[in-house]
């Protein structure tokens, strides 16, 4: 996957991370010469169910517009698997955070406010 052009517009560059039913790479935006994240669907999920549940997300998360929420800028199909192409937010996911230390309780309760902030919004 390293490598590939999406469509003519976007370069896979790097692996950031596996989840649930998707890979995000880092990627280059050729056109607007900009730093992008890019989820594919997985091949081990490319089910019709989680198909619909990825376009419902990307759907979902291209309505919102908050700062501790990525800005969705794209979406289409790489090798007939879905892709969506978003924000690239540099640093450590909450998951590295939280295991390279122990957070301080000031630290704990920033993430948790903007997290909450962040839910508040997207369910409002």
């Amino acid at each position: 996957m390293i490598g590939s052009i999406l469509e003519g517009k976007y370069e896979i560059q790097k692996k950031i991370g596996t989840g649930g039913f998707g890979t995000v790479y880092r990627g280059l935006d050729l056109k607007l010469r900009r730093q992008v994240a890019i989820k594919i669907l997985n091949a081990t999920a490319d089910t019709e169910s989680f198909r619909e549940r990825f376009h419902r997300e990307a759907e979902a998360l291209a309505r919102l517009n908050h700062p501790h929420i990525m800005t969705v800028f794209d979406c289409g199909e790489h090798e007939d698997r879905p892709y969506l192409v978003m924000e690239l937010i540099n640093g450590p996911s909450l998951e590295k955070l939280m295991t390279r230390a122990t957070l301080q309780l000031e630290q704990v309760y920033s993430l948790a406010l903007q997290i909450c902030r962040a839910m508040e919004y997207a369910h409002s």
